[in-house]
């Protein structure tokens, strides 16, 4: 007993006491996160068919640069910056710098990405399907990007009152969020805040009218 000093009685009763809260705690998760499930699942039908609207409009071009934007996005995190999904990754403690820098890597992953997804799109017929293609993998890569902060909020809600949430699915969407956000950047100084969305599908415009193929004439035969 513990009043007697028993060192395994305490363990026991330790243990039980846990595994009791924790019970309670999953429990009382599970029912908010049911309390969330229409919302979640209106907004991930109303994903999907804009994903497939996008597909629709860019055809292989929008699901290759869609997964381009995504890969280079990693590569950018994990391997050029040698980020984690940890609060580590942040330097210093500081949030603003990290964040900064973030999408900037985004912004860049997207200018790149899309001028080569430009490229691709020479042989089509008009620059108007060219900006189409590139804006729609764009668009693909922003709705894969949402599904982390989507699945955060099913998880754990808007709001934490009596729950921590996991840090590390906290700290990979706001990452997306960030990343997201980097299509609205104002790159341009001065008296042009042109979002960087806009540049993206000028520039694609201007690399289609630059590249692209022009169909050999069929000349009508002598007669």
């Amino acid at each position: 007993m513990i009043s007697a000093g028993s060192e395994t009685a305490y363990q026991s009763l330790y243990i039980s006491m846990t595994a009791a809260a924790e019970a309670v705690r999953e429990g009382r998760l599970s029912m908010e996160r049911a309390q969330r499930l229409p919302v979640v699942g209106g907004i991930a039908l109303l994903m999907i068919a804009v994903a497939g609207l996008c597909v629709s409009a860019g055809g292989w071009r929008a699901v290759a640069g869609g997964v381009l934007v995504l890969a280079g996005a990693a590569a950018f995190f994990a391997l050029g910056r040698n980020h984690e999904l940890s609060l580590t990754s942040l330097p210093g403690g500081l949030v603003a710098p990290f964040y900064d820098e973030t999408a900037r890597d985004a912004a860049t992953v997207f200018v790149v990405a899309s001028l080569l997804g430009a490229v691709t799109a020479a042989a089509l017929e008009d620059v108007l399907q060219a900006i189409t293609a590139v804006m729609s993998a764009l668009g693909l890569a922003v709705l894969a990007l949402l599904c982390l902060p989507l699945y955060f909020y099913a998880q754990q809600g808007a709001a934490f009152t009596w729950a921590l949430p996991d840090t590390r699915v906290l700290f990979a969407a706001l990452t997306a969020l960030t990343g997201i956000a980097a299509i609205d950047l104002r790159v341009l100084p001065g008296n042009l805040p042109i979002p960087l969305g806009a540049l993206i599908a000028a520039g694609a415009a201007l690399v289609y009218l630059l590249v692209r193929r022009r169909p050999a004439r069929r000349w009508d035969s002598l007669r």
